[in-house]
Parts: structure tokens; sequence; C-alpha cells
């Protein structure tokens, strides 16, 4: 067993260092984590829609795939594209999207700052933590910041700790402790704020008062400089397409909506999401993001005015 294992492990590191392969993309990774220093190979498919059809979609009869973030722009087609359900007919894929059983004009409200300067620029930092200092003084609590890095994680919790406001809240950190302790704690008191990252944008089910306001610090695009990312994008520009329309906007739009989910989940729930994100008004795409949201009320304002209809919200 160890034997074949090890030929394993050989075939793998010799795949990656050949990089023969060029429907795959192979990089290194070095992890300086404490006494020990660590390497990693990794190799992933390009794409992935061949590898699925031929293991899934062919060998079984029927699939049933659902999900409340399947669709970008209000149509399946980015996500039929990534996993090869695009090379079937339409008579062997039927598809549809189903109205949300929550009333979110009555049970939410999506507000984002005019005031706020865009991420790329050097103020946003400052802008983004004084925000969060004033969200917090209206919420007492029940918050979920939503970062796209840990660096910001960081950031806002010595912004929340060394203002001297928030002695009485507690504030928990991706990292800090287990995803699952982090959240039981979180459910178990209404004076609380999670500031998490990627893993707290999906699968965090948070139901009743605990959590009645999500914060997104940034859209959540990804970083172009992740070589998983590049390759994908370096395909479609070969072939004539966007990378930024057809890959990078769709898989933001998605992630987007995973991260607005957490805040209704069930029909008696209520709270306020805040986007600190400008681009959702100032550039042209950001009207897409907006688009795949049910329909609820849009506040776009200045701090105060934004700030007055969440008291409002939650009288």
């Amino acid at each position: 067993a160890y034997a074949d294992r090890f030929d394993g492990y050989s075939a793998a590191i010799d795949d990656v260092l050949s990089c023969s392969d060029n429907t795959k993309v192979y990089w290194m990774e070095f992890d300086k984590n404490g006494k020990k220093n660590k390497i990693y190979l990794k190799m992933c498919p390009i794409e992935i829609g061949e590898l699925i059809k031929e293991n899934l979609f062919i060998p079984i009869n029927t699939t049933v795939l659902t999900s409340a973030t399947l669709s970008a722009g209000g149509n399946f087609e980015f996500f039929k594209s990534r996993i090869g359900l695009n090379i079937f007919s339409n008579k062997e894929v039927f598809e549809n999207i189903f109205d949300s059983p929550f009333n979110y004009n009555e049970q939410a409200m999506l507000c984002v700052p005019d005031d706020i300067v865009e991420p790329n620029n050097p103020e946003f930092v400052k802008n983004f933590c004084n925000y969060a200092q004033n969200i917090v003084e209206v919420t007492h609590g029940s918050t979920f910041f939503l970062c796209t890095s840990f660096r910001q994680i960081r950031t806002l919790k010595t912004c929340l700790l060394e203002s001297g406001n928030f002695d009485h809240i507690d504030i928990l950190c991706q990292g800090e402790m287990h995803r699952s302790k982090l959240l039981q704690k979180f459910k178990s008191s209404h004076s609380s704020v999670l500031i998490g990252t990627d893993s707290f944008w999906e699968g965090v089910d948070v139901p009743g008062d605990a959590l009645k306001c999500v914060v997104i610090v940034k859209l959540p695009f990804r970083v172009p400089s992740e070589p998983l990312y590049q390759a994908r994008a370096e395909k479609l520009e070969s072939e004539g397409r966007s990378a930024f329309f057809h890959y990078a906007l769709p898989i933001s739009i998605i992630k987007f909506k995973q991260g607005f989910g957490r805040l209704i989940r069930s029909s008696y729930d209520e709270g306020v999401v805040i986007c600190l994100d400008k681009r959702l008004r100032t550039k042209q795409y950001g009207r897409y993001f907006i688009e795949s949201l049910p329909e609820l009320p849009v506040v776009f304002g200045q701090s105060d005015d934004i700030l007055s209809n969440v008291k409002k919200f939650f009288r």
C-alpha cells in the first residue's frame, strides 16, 4: 500500500514539474508557517466541463442541479458552460428559475453609499473603517462583515477595538477559532459582530434576530494574479472573448448573491445589506449585480441618509 501511494506521489510530482498537458494549469505555492517551510505543487484542469460530462451526465440517466445561486444575469449560460452542460441540446436540459418564497420588499433593504471612495483608492481603508463603526453603532451587533481578504479582517478588527466604543460587543474574526464555534458564539449573542472572508460568503445559516445586517465590504472579484484565474482568462482571450464579461463578472455576481443570501433565511427574518463598494452605481456593470438579486428596496445616498434609512428600517 505504501509503495502504491509513493508511486502515486511520484507520478503526480512528475506531472506537475513537466507541465506537459496544456489543458491544465500548474503552479507552486510557498507557505512559511511557524518553523516549517512548505512547498505545495498544484495542478488543476483549466476547464472541468468535459470531466463532469464524462463522469456524471453521461453515465447517469437524470441529474437534478438546484441552488439559489446558479444563475448570473438572469440565465444559466455561465454555469452550463463551466460544467459541460452547454454541449447538450435543449431537449436534454430543462431549466427554470423559481421565485423566492420570501417577501424581500418587506423583509430586506440594500444600501449603497455614494460618499465612499472606490476600493482602488488608498483612502478606501479609512473610509470603510469609519463606515463600519457607524454601522455597528446603529445595529449594536448582529452584524456580518464579509471581507475579500484576511488583511481587511485584521484592519477592521483593529479599527473597531481601538475606537473604544464597542467594549460591550463581541468582535469575532475568522481564524481565531473553528468556523462552527465562531457561528455558535455569534448565534448565542445578539451583541456580536462576525468578520469573515471567503468561507463565510456561503453555507452559513443564521436565522432570526441573531443576524440583522450583512455588510459586503467590496465586490468579490477574484484576484487577477491567481494561476487558475489567469489560465482561464488567457483561454477566453485566445478565443476572442472578454475574460472580464465571460468569467470574472459572472463568477463575482454568483459570489455576491451568496453573500447577500446570508441575511434572509426564513419568512420571518428581516434585515439590511450594506455594500460599501459604490461601483454598484458608478460602473456600468454594477447593475448586473443588483439585477441578480430579488426585487427589493435599494437606497443610494450619503452616509447620513444611509444610516438614517437603516435606523428607520430597524424601528
